[in-house]
């Protein structure tokens, strides 16, 4: 422990009759490490939320708890074909329910950044209609095993918990639900969920990055270790994420499950950047 003493000044000589000051011992505290107080302050916001509801996640309108009937309804159309303009090579179909505009990028953000857990549930049913449509496309009789586009661990760490895997599993849960499975389609399509697919290297944050960055960003990124890649082989494949802007990281995900012997037949997301895509009822195209 570093102790300072105090020293006298020259200019000013001490009096006889004072005696002399003791030494003062300070103490350098660690400061707190980078990071560590996210889940303390999470924690507090989320405690906070109980006692006081942030309103609505989409629009900050103060008298819901989640959100309002305007946003929850931006989350219920029906699942589209959402193909980003141009598609990097690779990517499957991409199916949508609503464009990444208007009350979405708020709604998500809160989701992912906020710790606004309560969200998990419209976005993974909105997410189920996407997953249904895209599992559609895989051969009777033989449910597509569903791959969650992994997030990065310091993404893990900082939001503490797995948004992307606990997106997934709400959207597994309501793709069996009654009112979603139309009776000519009986078994559901979509079969178990594999937790596959791994980081392998460090990437960029792709916040600015255009679409031929963010895709050699991504390059080779994705991979399936051989322990699991029996989880894939010779099964239809269908690729989760949360939203597809470039489609940059669902092609990626997409060519790590071929490396590993799947077939993606399709992608869902809850949300795609409005390219030449028309929603009902959606945003003007980029």
């Amino acid at each position: 422990m570093p102790t300072t003493a105090s020293t006298a000044d020259p200019a000013s000589p001490a009096s006889p009759a004072s005696p002399a000051s003791p030494a003062t011992a300070t103490a350098t505290l660690p400061g707190p490490a980078r990071g560590s107080l996210a889940p303390v302050r999470r924690g507090l916001r989320e405690l906070l939320g109980l006692v006081l509801p942030d309103g609505c996640a989409g629009c900050g309108a103060r008298d819901c708890p989640a959100l309002c009937p305007s946003c929850a309804g931006a989350l219920a159309g029906s699942a589209v074909r959402a193909d980003p303009t141009p598609a990097p090579p690779g990517l499957p179909p991409v199916w949508a329910v609503a464009p990444y505009a208007g009350p979405l990028r708020p709604l998500l953000a809160a989701y992912k950044e906020d710790g606004r857990r309560s969200l998990a549930a419209p976005l993974g049913h909105a997410l189920a209609r996407s997953l249904l449509a895209a599992a559609a496309a895989s051969p009777p009789g033989r449910p597509a095993v569903v791959v969650v586009v992994p997030s990065a661990p310091a993404s893990v760490r900082r939001r503490g918990r797995d948004t992307g895997a606990v997106l997934a599993r709400a959207a597994l849960r309501s793709s069996r639900s009654g009112d979603l499975l139309a009776p000519e389609r009986d078994p559901c399509p979509v079969g178990e969920l594999a937790h596959v697919l791994r980081l392998r290297r460090r990437v960029r944050d792709s916040a600015g990055l255009d679409a031929r960055e963010r895709a050699a960003n991504l390059a080779g990124a994705y991979a399936v270790p051989r322990t699991l890649a029996p989880l894939l082989a010779g099964r239809s494949v269908v690729v989760v994420d949360d939203v597809a802007t470039t489609g940059a990281s669902l092609a990626e995900a997409a060519r790590a499950v071929r490396a590993a012997g799947g077939t993606p037949v399709a992608c869902a997301v809850v949300a795609a950047t409005p390219r030449r895509c028309a929603y009902p009822g959606g945003g003007p195209d980029d």
